[in-house]
């Protein structure tokens, strides 16, 4: 195995609770496949983890949004129900979620949280709504939620590509969770949409808030 050595640019006043923090989410997602294995931590913030393959979603290529399938999609979705029942929730960015054509997706930034003392994260609908946001923004480039567009054309043809995966994730929450919202008629309807890039975001966001979430 190869592994990665992460080392803080910035010194924090409470750097050994958040490397805590992190070492103690980590130890909840061992036995779940699709998260991002730590195998040493420093006090002062050094981490060592596993090599990914792959990159993350906010800089995927339309190449590598053609490769995703199903299956990867389902496994990922699977990896969100399994590490909320642990008390852990994704970071909904983009550059939270790796993404490899061969191996699929791995959640990179996720935190532990307290079942509880924190109602708002303990619910079901708000870590699946956070799981699809990565799809949502990704691909952009800016590593964020996609504020910033630098290319019209390139946005478009990402935003179309965007929308049946979209689907693939809403239909892998109805299959795989008992709370997960039916496939709204509106979202297949939008594939053939020929609006620009921003219309067709601001078409996803409005069929994401439709399925319930």
């Amino acid at each position: 195995k190869s592994f990665v050595v992460k080392v803080p640019r910035v010194v924090r006043e409470n750097v050994a609770g958040l490397v805590n923090d992190i070492v103690e989410a980590n130890v909840r997602v061992l036995s779940i496949p699709g998260y991002e294995r730590i195998v040493a931590a420093s006090p002062e913030g050094v981490i060592v983890s596993e090599q990914i393959v792959g990159s993350d979603l906010a800089d995927i290529s339309p190449e590598d949004l053609s490769c995703i399938t199903d299956d990867q999609i389902d496994n990922y979705v699977q990896a969100i129900i399994e590490g909320h029942a642990h008390g852990i929730s994704i970071d909904p960015k983009p550059a939270s979620v790796m993404y490899d054509p061969e191996k699929g997706f791995t959640i990179v930034d996720y935190s532990r949280f307290d079942n509880t003392t924190d109602e708002y994260k303990a619910s079901p609908t708000v870590a699946l709504s956070w799981g699809v946001e990565p799809f949502v923004y990704g691909g952009l480039g800016d590593g964020d939620r996609g504020e910033v567009i630098r290319d019209s054309s390139r946005i478009s043809e990402i935003a179309k590509m965007k929308l049946p995966i979209i689907e693939k994730y809403i239909k892998a929450v109805k299959s795989l969770h008992k709370l997960g919202p039916s496939i709204p008629q509106k979202l297949a309807e939008k594939g053939e949409s020929e609006a620009t890039g921003i219309e067709l975001y601001n078409e996803i966001d409005s069929v994401i808030k439709e399925a319930g979430f």
